[in-house]
């Protein structure tokens, strides 16, 4: 079963985001039971606030949030979610390198809605407390994307 939503989602993205991921395959899969993480090297160096603007936009993806570490200002990461429709449903997790750019998305795929909401829980409740949340999607709101 993850075996099939990790091709559907390397079939679909590269034509929602050609500019960014292209032709590109990942450089690692890895598979767990319910899920696999996906990590893409990417061609182009973006800043955070473009990249963030095309998934958002292009993906129509909800922002869990936009964080910032509260110790290096340039340290700045955001985590998109699917729409849990039961047929695609991965977040993409993005992290700036040192100087405040992005060279690679991480995808996290599920099979499990449950473990989806569990996971975006985790992710969020982990960045507010090490990291400043300039925009973050409450719990509620979280949860009602799931009912």
């Amino acid at each position: 079963m993850i075996t099939e939503a990790v091709k559907r989602f390397m079939l679909l993205t590269p034509l929602m985001i050609p500019e960014v991921i292209g032709d590109n395959k990942p450089d690692e899969i890895i598979k767990r039971d319910g899920y696999a993480i996906l990590t893409y090297s990417l061609d182009n160096v973006y800043s955070f606030e473009d990249i963030v603007f095309v998934l958002e936009n292009e993906m129509e993806l909800n922002v869990l949030y936009k964080a910032q570490s509260k110790v290096n200002s340039f340290n700045q990461h955001c985590c998109l979610f699917s729409q849990p429709d039961g047929a695609n449903m991965f977040k993409i997790n993005i992290v700036t390198t040192p100087d405040g750019n992005v060279d690679t998305l991480t995808a996290t795929i599920y099979t499990s809605i449950e473990q989806m909401a569990s996971e975006l829980q985790d992710d969020m409740r982990l960045h507010l407390q090490n990291y400043e949340c300039g925009e973050l999607m409450d719990e509620g709101q979280l949860l009602t994307c799931f009912s």
